[in-house]
């Protein structure tokens, strides 16, 4: 779960500094497709759920302004997503 901009987790907090720093890069990667046909799929659908869960987070916490600020970002994830979803449903894989 990413944290909200301005706020640590608690285990950071506590935790030692190199072990922080390779969480962050990580999280900072793009999903790893591997060789599955979906794969990609898969991970674009990941990044759409990621999204939707930072948006409603936000919702949930009050804040208008990272809301808004997320909504553009959560409807390119899920056309990126759909778009994905239909070649695979084709079968148009190139």
């Amino acid at each position: 779960m990413a944290a909200r901009p301005g706020h640590q987790p608690l285990w950071m907090i506590h935790a030692p500094a190199a072990y922080v720093a390779s969480y962050a890069r990580s999280v900072a990667r793009d999903f790893s497709h591997g060789a599955e046909v979906r794969a990609e799929e898969i991970a674009l659908h990941q990044k759409y759920l990621d999204a939707i869960g930072r948006l409603r987070a936000a919702e949930a916490d009050g804040d208008e302004q990272e809301a808004r600020r997320l909504l553009p970002a959560v409807e390119r994830a899920r056309a990126r997503w759909l778009k994905s979803n239909k070649r695979v449903a084709r079968g148009d894989y190139s």
